[in-house]
């Protein structure tokens, strides 16, 4: 089993902190990150991706379908399906109607540069995700389902 963040749900994160109304707490090894990423998208502010994803949150309040839609791709700014998935493609995928969200995304990620910002910021989760894959290490999770 191997920890990792992974940049594109780190891109929907960058990009739901400059919307309208973020002023949730996070935990405390959070807090660094997500002020980077915050203050290196925040020229970006304005951004259509932003607009946007504040609308599509209205209907996906716990981004279970962003999520799954960015799970299902390569890392930003490409955000190319992945076609070993395509038997879990939701009706709303098919139909088309996240296409102007994804692209949407793709733009706000080249346009930033978010490769680079993800990779500058990662730096400050290094040891909290260390510990973790120490964490999972140990546990053996996997060694507990084969068993």
């Amino acid at each position: 089993m191997e920890v990792l963040l992974d940049p594109a749900i780190e891109l929907l994160g960058a990009v739901d902190l400059l919307g309208p109304g973020k002023d949730a707490p996070l935990p405390a090894p959070l807090q660094n990150y997500a002020r980077a990423l915050e203050r290196a998208c925040a020229p970006f502010r304005t951004h259509p991706a932003v607009t946007l994803n504040a609308r599509m949150g209205e209907s996906d309040p716990d981004f279970f379908q962003r999520k799954d839609l960015l799970l299902k791709r390569s890392a930003p700014p490409a955000l190319a399906f992945d076609e070993t998935m395509s038997s879990c493609t939701s009706e709303a995928e098919r139909s088309g109607a996240w296409d102007p969200w994804l692209a949407a995304m793709r733009d706000f990620a080249r346009d930033s540069r978010f490769p680079g910002i993800f990779r500058d910021a990662a730096l400050l989760l290094k040891s909290e995700l260390s510990g973790l894959r120490g964490h999972v290490a140990k546990a053996d999770f996997t060694g507990k389902l084969e068993r």
